[in-house]
């Protein structure tokens, strides 16, 4: 679906639902956004990663969250890992479920040191942000500063808990009915495997199966040509060294084997030039 990318206070009004004739949420107000120059989609495909993303959070699972990013795209499938599962254990070890207000009162040294032995992980890993990821990212960034503007004590982590609680349970039940229909489609599939071993043996006993192997075949011809041609370059070179070393002792006959020594040489050169493949 669609998201606004701009989120900022004077982008966002608080309205009153009162003034809504047909509103029966029963919630007194509602956030009214304007300006709609900055916006972004998220598609199926990332959806699915940013709900992981979104428990693996909530659970301080470094191993489900590097998963998450490689499905997203923001990391190549080649990367490895775990230095990134690493880094991001020890970070909710020490950081996880601290607010804001929390975070104010750590010893800006530890920051800083777990911000160093942090970025260098960072920077050795190929990561690389889709533009949907980077509005999402500022979007996300924007109503963070905004929450804590307003609330100081607001924690992040108590916030995110029942949506990942809530995707927690959607994935395991969409995960029970990908199974179910796997599992319909394994028996379909089985239920068709007698008929078709039948055919098959029909087949064979009749003598009408037919392997073919076009690519195969035309690969060993070529491979046969190039064995001839090599043999006939041999051929030529010993024809033409012999003829050579004998033309000191029996001219005649040196120059015998020289002359001859051109006919394994013209093979070598031209054989693959005039052979046509009978495929063709």
């Amino acid at each position: 679906g669609f998201f606004h990318a701009d989120p900022h206070p004077g982008n966002i009004f608080v309205t009153p639902t009162a003034s809504r004739p047909n509103d029966a949420s029963g919630v007194p107000w509602a956030l009214t956004f304007v300006d709609f120059g900055m916006m972004g989609e998220v598609p199926d495909s990332l959806r699915g990663g940013m709900q992981r993303l979104v428990v693996a959070v909530a659970a301080r699972d470094s191993k489900g969250l590097v998963a998450s990013i490689r499905e997203m795209g923001m990391l190549l499938p080649s990367a490895e890992g775990a230095p990134l599962e690493r880094a991001m254990g020890e970070l909710f070890d020490r950081f996880g479920g601290l607010g804001f207000a929390e975070l104010q009162k750590v010893d800006p040294r530890e920051f800083k040191d777990f911000a160093d032995k942090f970025g260098k992980v960072m920077r050795t890993m190929p990561f690389q942000l889709p533009e949907n990821l980077l509005l999402i990212i500022r979007a996300v960034s924007v109503t963070s500063g905004v929450s804590t503007a307003l609330n100081p004590a607001f924690n992040i982590w108590t916030a995110i808990e029942p949506y990942a609680a809530r995707l927690t349970r959607k994935q395991g039940s969409d995960t029970l009915r990908a199974f179910a229909d796997q599992a319909l489609a394994t028996v379909g599939v089985l239920s068709r495997l007698p008929q078709q071993l039948d055919d098959l043996s029909t087949l064979i006993q009749r003598e009408q199966l037919a392997i073919r192997t076009p690519g195969l075949d035309q690969r060993v011809r070529s491979f046969e040509r190039l064995t001839h041609r090599v043999l006939s370059a041999i051929v030529f070179a010993g024809l033409l060294l012999g003829g050579i070393f004998l033309k000191q002792t029996d001219e005649v006959f040196g120059w015998v084997l020289m002359a001859v020594s051109g006919l394994p040489l013209l093979h070598a050169l031209f054989a693959g030039v005039f052979s046509r493949d009978p495929s063709r």
